[in-house]
């Protein structure tokens, strides 16, 4: 079964559209949704958790379609959004409090282990909680009822690498739990590196890039090399079945990442150095463009 599956999903805003064709994510693996800021990531969050009513579109979650079973979606879903969505006057033991009646799966002794373990204070009022505490708050919130999909938007912004680090020792355990399934929005790459499978690398409102490590590491390609290349990648490749996604150049040479890792070696020999690229390299090299 996917832990989510969207076809053809829609959401138009004045000066930008979100138009996924296409995201899966099957049970039990982490999904990493990236791209800058402003790509779209928050927005399709949102739009796939019914947050902000989609134009069109199909939506299923954990095997179940949204809107008609999104009573029962909701029940076994955790979300962590971008923004704090605590009660400032409350403290974190209260907040647990409250969450526990919206999820009959509440675990109470395991929101009080998670604080303990995250450094959180249980009985200090939320306002007067550090920023990273507060996000290790709706972290543990979110994990205490079993969540079976765990939906994290940007969860390590503005916190420090011990913190973050913290926090995905914290997801890698749960992981160890059949069933759970993980799809994080960040622009911290090195963290998404550590602990996803599948990644969606989003431009413009749109899904431009998906696949495992293994499939992006296959198909595409980061060639480096002299000024005399680049000059080679930038004539019309239709006809060598190459997509130039991303091109830097310099004085010296240039660094580019195609669509066609064979094309491309048989194209320019071994006059230039082909490399995997990461996560960095296709979003610094705009790999997550579409072709104009």
């Amino acid at each position: 079964m996917k832990a989510i599956e969207i076809r053809g999903l829609r959401k138009k805003y004045k000066g930008f559209s979100l138009d996924v064709g296409s995201l899966d994510l099957p049970e039990g693996y982490v999904g990493a949704l990236v791209g800058r800021n402003g790509a779209g990531k928050t927005t399709l969050i949102k739009a796939m958790l019914e947050l902000v009513r989609r134009d069109s579109g199909e939506i299923r979650l954990l095997g179940l379609d949204l809107p008609a079973r999104s009573l029962e979606a909701r029940s076994m879903i955790g979300f962590v959004p971008e923004t704090l969505c605590l009660s400032e006057t409350t403290t974190s033991r209260t907040m647990g409090r409250i969450v526990s009646r919206f999820f009959p799966t509440w675990d109470g002794k395991r929101f009080s282990q998670l604080l303990e373990r995250l450094e959180v204070p249980a009985d200090k009022r939320i306002k007067l909680l550090s920023k990273g505490q507060k996000m290790k708050c709706q972290v543990a919130l979110a994990l205490s009822h079993r969540s079976r999909l765990l939906v994290m938007d940007e969860p390590a912004a503005g916190l420090d690498p011990i913190a973050r680090r913290e926090i995905l020792a914290i997801l890698r355990e749960e992981l160890e739990r059949e069933g759970l399934s993980i799809l994080v929005s960040s622009h911290i790459t090195s963290d998404l590196d550590r602990i996803a499978d599948y990644f969606f690398v989003m431009d413009g409102g749109q899904v431009a890039l998906a696949g495992t490590k293994v499939e992006l590491a296959e198909r595409y390609c980061l060639i480096k090399g002299g000024a005399s290349e680049a000059e080679v990648l930038e004539r019309p490749l239709s006809a060598a079945g190459i997509r130039v996604l991303g091109i830097e150049k310099g004085a010296y040479g240039f660094a580019a990442l195609v669509d066609g890792r064979r094309e491309a070696r048989r194209l320019l020999g071994d006059s230039a150095v082909y490399e995997n690229p990461g996560l960095e390299d296709m979003l610094a090299l705009g790999a997550a463009r579409r072709d104009a």
